[in-house]
């Protein structure tokens, strides 16, 4: 009986311990900690896409970084991304309320959908280039964009 408890103690323990391993930041990631704000309606999703360069920016899913979404709601949506090496980035927002993967436009290429952007920027004929959305991790970081 005395052999059983302690090998159930040494498979807890080597449990626990891999349990942790799993759900740690890799050594040398940072957390980035991502408050969408002015929301205007609920429904849909609300994404965020982590771009490394200006390459795809600031639509292409396929060549962000991170790509997450989640469950649109009035008001303030924060996002917690996990893993995140040192380095310079920028980040895209929309609001997809129709669930179509992109941000709608009308006819002469203005947005339908909300959309936001780190640092801010604002559009003036077409979609702000990475440079003025760009910024540095170097530690765990925390951003507020504003929906337009």
């Amino acid at each position: 009986m005395r052999t059983f408890l302690s090998s159930l103690v040494v498979i807890a323990v080597l449990c626990g311990m891999s349990f942790c391993e799993n759900t740690a930041s890799p050594k040398g990631t940072y957390t980035l900690t991502v408050y969408v704000e002015g929301l205007n309606a609920t429904g849909g999703d609300i994404g965020i896409m982590l771009f490394q360069n200006d390459k795809g920016w600031p639509d292409n899913h396929a060549a962000a970084f991170k790509d997450i979404n989640q469950p649109a709601q009035q008001g303030t949506v924060k996002f917690v991304v996990t893993g995140v090496p040192a380095g310079t980035y920028a980040i895209s927002s929309c609001h997809d309320s129709n669930k179509n993967g992109k941000l709608d436009k009308n006819f002469v290429g203005k947005p339908t959908e909300q959309w936001g952007m780190s640092n801010n920027p604002h559009a003036t004929l077409h979609a702000p280039a990475f440079a003025s959305a760009k910024f540095d991790v170097t530690k765990d970081t925390e951003l507020h964009i504003q929906m337009q």
